[in-house]
């Protein structure tokens, strides 16, 4: 089964692509049977075709429902053009995070040096102010031109005792300049606060490439994907598989590893990764996603394949093209698309006791509640 182009249901297959086939097939008044035993589309190993590649190839199938023509298995099979994939990448999507210099940014680093001035002048001419009475000692004289200084500053309330009446205005004036100044850092700030940041998560796979820090899941669907990135020249490309901690057959399992865990990756196909995000990593259960869609690295062509010169091609080719003018292939894929969405808001509206769903739940929480960021 490879979602959304062939799945299985209570009552019975259903698929993008089975959906082509079933019209086809209708229109052509053929019967059909599935072997759903065979896994992924297939590879050539030690001079041997694997999965629906090779039952085709060998003659044990007519067709295969989905199969990408890649250079290999044009050699081999005819191809009807269904739709096109790509490859790409999912991963958590990016904490939300309130940087620490927040609290200097309202002012300019000119104004928050002639602050510090301010304020040690100021607590300097307290200090003489009260040591030219001899009643109050050094210490005193320090200590309350300080926090009198301080206090003015955090619009906070302090006694005035012990000065003279022209030095009370010069405080008077000084407090009120503060006041002015305060009530603009604090306006700036909250706007600052409310200016909130992401985390830097990579978003395609020149990022990933240089995001070392980040591990790869490789969603193993049978070939292509995986002999793009073994074949390929690209320099980027080349660098993904030796990163990869482990490879999964299930879409599903391995982008729940990607969301779960902090700084891992999925590696598959679009169409299969949208099916898993529709089905149980939407929170909270309308269309919001906590999985970041990186840019594809690459695109196929995919399709049914038939063995080489097979009558059935051209009949295919015929009937295909015109429910794909029509647009039906891509209605079907989004009928199954919201099939596995309905079941996603349904498991999660029951507000399942799972670890899981509890898991999904925190990491939607913990990224909706910004935190202090320190570079």
């Amino acid at each position: 089964m490879i979602p959304p182009h062939l799945i299985k249901t209570s009552s019975g297959f259903d698929g993008g692509n089975f959906q082509v086939l079933l019209a086809v097939t209708k229109k052509l008044n053929y019967s059909f049977e599935i072997d759903a035993s065979n896994i992924g589309t297939g590879s050539y190993r030690n001079g041997t075709w694997t999965g629906m590649t090779g039952s085709v190839y060998y003659k044990k199938a007519d067709l295969c429902i989905l199969n990408s023509a890649s250079l290999e298995r044009h050699d081999i099979l005819d191809f009807v053009y269904i739709a096109s994939d790509h490859i790409e990448f999912g991963t958590r999507l990016p904490s939300i995070y309130i940087k620490w210099q927040t609290v200097v940014y309202p002012f300019t680093t000119e104004l928050w040096g002639l602050l510090g001035c301010c304020f040690v002048g100021t607590a300097i001419l307290l200090h003489l102010e009260l040591h030219l009475r001899s009643e109050f000692n050094n210490y005193y004289c320090t200590n309350s031109g300080l926090l009198i200084t301080y206090k003015i500053m955090m619009d906070q309330s302090s006694e005035l005792k012990g000065f003279s009446e022209k030095f009370k205005i010069f405080l008077g004036l000084w407090m009120l300049c503060y006041l002015v100044i305060g009530s603009a850092y604090k306006s700036d700030l909250v706007s600052f606060f409310s200016t909130q940041a992401e985390e830097e998560v990579p978003e395609d796979f020149d990022q990933l490439d240089l995001h070392q820090e980040y591990s790869i899941v490789f969603n193993y669907l049978g070939g292509t994907s995986y002999n793009y990135f073994n074949k390929s020249r690209d320099g980027v490309a080349t660098h993904i598989l030796p990163r990869v901690i482990s490879f999964e057959r299930d879409p599903g399992k391995c982008i729940l590893e990607a969301v779960l865990n902090s700084k891992t990756v999925c590696i598959s196909f679009h169409t299969p990764l949208k099916t898993v995000i529709a089905r149980n990593v939407s929170l909270p259960g309308i269309a919001e996603s906590i999985v970041l869609i990186s840019r594809p690295i690459r695109s196929f062509s995919t399709g049914f394949a038939f063995q080489k010169k097979s009558v059935l091609t051209d009949d295919f080719a015929g009937l295909v093209g015109r429910l794909r003018d029509a647009g039906m292939p891509g209605k079907w894929r989004e009928n199954i698309y919201a099939y596995f969405m309905h079941r996603g808001k349904l498991w999660i509206k029951s507000k399942n006791s799972k670890l899981l769903y509890q898991t999904l739940v925190r990491i939607w929480e913990e990224r909706k509640r910004p935190k202090l960021h320190k570079e």
